[in-house]
């Protein structure tokens, strides 16, 4: 299961807390990373902290993922 999923991008953005520091959890992750990648799906993660202290950064990753042009990189061009 993924945290958010984006079909047209084929795109998984998984976002990571304190319970995903274990090496099981962590091998685990990896696995499905690997499986996910071998039929055509991209994974990004962030951690919890990433998420509620630099929203604005972790959206325009997810935008550079998905090929978006911000909208300042617009207004440059």
């Amino acid at each position: 299961m993924a945290d958010l999923y984006c079909h047209e991008g084929r795109l998984v953005v998984e976002v990571d807390g304190d319970v995903y520091e274990g090496a099981e959890q962590k091998k685990y992750d990896e696995g499905k990373t690997f499986v996910l990648q071998e039929v055509g799906v991209s994974v990004i993660r962030y951690t919890n902290e990433e998420v509620l202290n630099s929203i604005g950064w972790v959206l325009e990753e997810i935008r550079k993922c998905l090929g978006y042009v911000s909208r300042q990189e617009q207004r440059t061009t």
